[in-house]
């Protein structure tokens, strides 16, 4: 059976599409993963993988227009990508979960990309996964929002829930620009994932270099989701 894991932030803006891309992309290596972008209307995934020139989504599956497998995009040997549909008003917040039912021999992975926030898209991701990580940077904000996801993930019966830091620096935390790791974890009640440092060389959408810090972070990431004992190490951090 497929391990499905809807991937959310409660806070816009915390490289949660790029990281869930770079997270499936890392499973992919050794896994079969269909990676879902659950944010209608915004289609990042799409254009993170360069696969603008999609025919179908899981809305088209939904309601019947199309196969999953002539809606499914494939990105690597084992990637495959289920875009979002362009309209926003064209979703049901069962519609996921009902299409993928059957697919559980297919994959060993399903990651839900949530839109951002606590509303009607997380709900529809949460309604189709049986675990969740809930991505924040070490900013107030962004940690309150993660906090709020976290309780509203809850309330959907997902007790399964992890944390993961995006873009952290470990001197902007010693100067009080950032919360502590302890700090983040406190406030969110959460169990650490992993922590991705800042990489300044990820602008618009560009997923990691394998070989980079948040490249490597992220295997790592990815290894702990398989059951791997991997221990934390921040000496990468700067």
């Amino acid at each position: 059976m497929a391990k499905r894991i809807v991937i959310a932030s409660g806070k816009g803006g915390v490289g949660k599409s790029t990281l869930s891309s770079a997270l499936a992309k890392a499973l992919a290596l050794q896994n079969r993963v269909l990676l879902v972008d659950c944010d209608p209307g915004l289609n990042a995934l799409s254009l993170i993988f360069g696969k603008t020139e999609v025919l179908f989504s899981w809305a088209d599956v939904f309601a019947e227009r199309c196969e999953l497998s002539e809606a499914a995009v494939p990105v690597t040997e084992r990637l495959t990508l289920l875009p979002a549909p362009t309209n926003a008003e064209e979703t049901d917040v069962s519609a996921v979960k009902e299409i993928l039912k059957d697919a559980d021999v297919t994959y060993d992975y399903m990651l839900f990309d949530a839109p951002s926030g606590v509303g009607g898209g997380l709900a529809r991701a949460a309604a189709a996964a049986d675990s969740a990580i809930v991505i924040a940077t070490a900013e107030t904000l962004s940690v309150r929002g993660a906090a709020k996801a976290a309780g509203t993930l809850s309330d959907k019966g997902i007790s399964d829930l992890k944390l993961l830091i995006n873009r952290y620096s470990v001197k902007d935390a010693k100067k009080g620009r950032l919360m502590t790791i302890d700090d983040v974890m406190n406030e969110t009640l959460l169990q650490l994932l992993g922590v991705v440092p800042e990489d300044e060389g990820l602008v618009g959408g560009a997923l990691p270099d394998a070989a980079s810090p948040a490249g490597l972070a992220v295997s790592r990431v990815s290894l702990r989701l398989e059951g791997k004992n991997i221990p934390f190490r921040l000496s990468f951090i700067k």
